[in-house]
């Protein structure tokens, strides 16, 4: 259900009649700022200039500032505490709503190729090292004995004692030994540093370099053959890229195999 728009004529009253501000607006007629900005460019009403508006505020910049002190907010502003009855409002009118295919299909594609910088996961880093659990900020923890998938005082776990169930050939994951293979002599750290060389010490993948990473770049195999150190079989990438290889082997193929022609 749309909401209703505030009319051209009441707004037009209240901007230019009473002088009232946007603000001042969205708090009388109980919408968000952001609603009433929409309806002033749906409506195509003129806003007044900047040196309008500041000597508008020159004018009487006592009512400004005591309107600010009532603690009068608009709704969605931060700190606002929206009332229960709207809140309840609110939650029915989103129930069961689904984004269009378009609109999925356009944030997917927003979020192809981005990497967050490293200011952003030093930042993330930072948070979760100062709050480890975020869950439970600000909440009271139960009693881990009245969790419902605690273990209660004397439970034995059911593979206890079964050492191996689920190591070697009875893992899903298992390749046939693949990873215990030893590389050839050939794959020493001449060749290593060689290859890094010649990627300019940057992440194929995702073009961070060395020195910005902080770390040596590792050198990956494409075709997964450890005695292949064919240098064309050979590629630099950061510790992220290089673990993600580890599932989809034969798509990773491909896909290393064509950037390295491509080149």
């Amino acid at each position: 259900m749309k909401r209703k728009r505030a009319s051209k004529e009441l707004l037009n009253q209240l901007y230019w009649e009473k002088q009232y501000s946007l603000r001042k607006i969205a708090v009388k007629l109980d919408i968000s700022l952001g609603k009433i900005q929409e309806d002033f460019k749906y409506w195509d009403i003129p806003r007044r200039t900047k040196s309008e508006s500041l000597k508008l505020f020159l004018k009487n910049p006592k009512e400004h500032a005591t309107f600010l002190e009532k603690g009068k907010k608009t709704r969605y502003q931060k700190g606002h505490k929206c009332p229960p009855e709207i809140e309840k409002k609110r939650i029915e009118h989103i129930k069961g709503y689904k984004h269009t295919d378009e609109w999925k299909e356009l944030m997917k594609n927003k979020m192809i190729g981005r990497h967050m910088s490293l200011e952003t996961k030093e930042k993330m880093s930072n948070a979760k090292k100062q709050n480890p659990v975020r869950y439970w900020l600000n909440k009271k923890r139960p009693e881990i004995a009245n969790l419902p998938h605690c273990w209660s005082e004397g439970h034995i776990p059911w593979n206890k004692g079964l050492e191996g169930y689920n190591s070697g050939d009875k893992n899903p994951q298992w390749l046939g030994g693949l990873s215990f293979e030893p590389y050839s002599p050939e794959f020493n750290d001449k060749l290593k540093e060689e290859i890094r060389k010649r990627d300019n010490h940057t992440c194929q993948e995702c073009n961070y370099t060395e020195e910005q990473l902080g770390y040596t770049l590792s050198v990956h195999h494409i075709d997964y053959d450890k005695k292949n150190n064919d240098k064309t079989n050979l590629i630099s990438l950061c510790n992220s890229c290089h673990q993600k290889t580890n599932f989809n082997r034969e798509n990773w193929i491909d896909y290393y195999h064509n950037k390295q022609e491509a080149k």
